[in-house]
């Protein structure tokens, strides 16, 4: 993933954890016995409750005794879901919580790349994160574009408070994404985030990096296109390149893309 086609992680996350070409697909009704056309209604209506947080009839389908994991999705050429993974998507914490009680897997999925920690991570939604861990979710498991959940946080957070949390659970920091071996670092140059680099730099990950393309953080950092009225942006990047170079010498002054 190159910074000319726009590397940022943050761009269609869904897609990289959710497109996976498994599990069980919304079935042809025509070929279900009375049974199972209702289980499949109860499944179908399950996730649009979730979708409308809609948390009364989830608890009224869950007394009917569902079983929570399971994958879904409206038509084949859909990605697929499951119902813990729609309601941490639409941050519905009651809804989580019913989903839990009744029966969620928080490592339901990922075996086969669907991460709900890392959905968690994606939105930086810490209490859902918590609950997770809590729950014993695997916080090193790799998206089908092997992002960890520390990646996810890293490519979205404002803060650090959830990357500390998946760090102090655990969670490896010198992991690079699979595909274009991206590291903590890189992934929160491009996000803009100077307190999240100065703690992967603290932490251990090398800032002086270079991913499957040959590209270093500082070249992520210059992925954004600043404007004068993104005063946030602008002092943020100013102060990844400060910490950058304080740590390479000059070799964080000019990327491959140029002089920083």
């Amino acid at each position: 993933m190159s910074i000319a086609m726009g590397r940022s992680v943050c761009i269609g996350f869904l897609s990289v954890v959710l497109s996976i070409g498994y599990g069980r697909q919304k079935a042809d009704k025509s070929d279900l016995s009375v049974p199972e056309i209702q289980f499949e209604k109860q499944q179908s209506d399950l996730i649009h409750a979730i979708r409308f947080h809609d948390a009364k009839t989830v608890e009224a389908l869950m007394k009917q005794h569902i079983d929570p994991n399971f994958l879904y999705r409206d038509e084949p050429k859909d990605e697929f879901v499951s119902p813990l993974t729609e309601a941490i998507a639409e941050r519905q914490l009651r809804i989580i919580a019913l989903l839990f009680e009744n029966g969620a897997d928080p490592n339901f999925g990922v075996q086969k790349g669907l991460v709900p920690v890392a959905i968690a991570a994606w939105y930086d939604d810490l209490d859902t994160l918590k609950e997770l861990i809590k729950r014993g979710a695997n916080i090193n498991a790799t998206t089908t574009d092997g992002y960890t959940p520390l990646l996810m946080a890293a490519s979205t957070a404002r803060g650090v408070d959830l990357i500390r949390t998946l760090y102090a659970a655990g969670a490896d920091v010198n992991v690079k994404s699979k595909n274009h071996g991206s590291n903590a670092i890189m992934l929160s140059a491009a996000n803009l985030n100077p307190s999240a680099v100065d703690f992967f730099i603290e932490a251990g990950v090398d800032p002086c990096a270079k991913d499957a393309e040959g590209e270093t953080a500082v070249d992520y950092t210059n992925v954004s296109i600043l404007t004068p009225q993104q005063t946030r942006e602008l002092v943020a990047r100013r102060e990844i390149l400060r910490q950058l170079r304080k740590k390479c010498g000059s070799k964080a002054i000019v990327g491959k893309k140029g002089a920083a």
